[in-house]
Order: structure tokens, then sequence, then C-alpha cells
């Protein structure tokens, strides 16, 4: 037998044209609608965390200003006498600041 070629034509009438350009349209229409939709949706959570983002940047504020308070050289005096130490009253000495720790020496004029 002979390998015979044969033509394949494709008949389009207006009605198919018209389902398929329906279908197109669909397609079309429901996947901007998907994208828009995420799109919403990932706007509304940048605002959620741009909104969480200036609560923490104003706690982390609150947050500096009691550590400057608590850390203040006045009130660590308070506290240290507070707790029953006494202030130094007499003149330093040296101080060694190359060790690995820190000695302070005074003297008892």
């Amino acid at each position: 037998m002979r390998n015979r070629r044969q033509k394949i034509t494709l008949k389009i009438n207006s009605f198919s044209l018209f389902i398929f350009t329906l279908l197109l349209f669909i397609m079309t229409l429901t996947l901007r609608m998907s994208v828009a939709s995420r799109l919403t949706q990932s706007t509304v959570e940048m605002i959620d965390l741009t909104e969480r983002k200036a609560q923490l940047e104003n706690e982390l504020m609150v947050l500096r200003y009691q550590d400057s308070s608590l850390s203040s050289l006045s009130t660590l005096e308070e506290r240290a006498k507070s707790q029953g130490f006494i202030p130094v009253t007499e003149n330093l000495l040296s101080l060694e600041i190359d060790s690995s720790t820190t000695i302070a020496a005074v003297t008892g004029r």
C-alpha cells in the first residue's frame, strides 16, 4: 500500500469561533480576578505588617528610654545606697586597665 498524504482541513464555523472566543474571555477574566485577589491580599498583609512594625518601634523606643533611665548614674547610686553600699570618700590611687581584671586601689589618708 502506498502512503497517502491526507490534508487535514479544519472547518471553522461562526458558532465554533464564538464558543472559543467566549471560553478564552472567561479564562482570561478568571486569571485577572485571581491576580487581583492575590494582590489585594498582599496589600492587606503589607498594611498589617507596617502597622505592627510601627507598634514594635514604639515599644522599642519606650524600652530604650526605660533602659537609659534605669542605667543612669543617679539611679544606680540610689539603688546602691538602698542596698547598703557606702560611697567611696578616699582618693583613687591607680587603675590597672591592661590586666584581665580591673583593680582599683584607694589611698588611706
